[in-house]
């Protein structure tokens, strides 16, 4: 869980730092990211108070559950930046913004169709 955290605060980080800088913010660049480290330690800190009564717990799947449905939409947008080293790297290439589960039940009807 930690992993996760950290690794979305590291894709994330660059979009929040110029939203920031967008909205006038005044923090600084290593301020942003001591900002968003205390932001995920505290998070991680709670993990175990949450984890130990069951109404929380259900929110915290449901959270969880919502949080890779949006991350699997981002890495299905990102693909021409992380993914296959062959492919040539285009911001704007033929169905970049189409819809991950639409293409996963996609690939499922075909298999399960044949």
């Amino acid at each position: 869980m930690p992993l996760l955290f950290l690794l979305t605060l590291l894709v994330t980080l660059p979009s929040l730092y110029v939203l920031s800088a967008l909205a006038r913010s005044r923090l600084s660049f290593t301020h942003t990211v001591r900002l968003l480290l205390a932001a995920v330690t505290v998070n991680l800190a709670l993990l175990p108070l949450i984890a130990a009564n069951p109404r929380h717990r259900i929110a915290r799947d449901a959270w969880l559950a919502l949080y890779l449905f949006v991350a699997i939409q981002m890495a299905w947008v990102l693909r021409p930046f992380v993914g296959d080293p062959d492919q040539p790297t285009r911001f704007f290439r033929a169905g970049a913004w189409s819809n991950a589960y639409v293409e996963i039940a996609q690939l499922i009807w075909r298999v399960v169709g044949s």
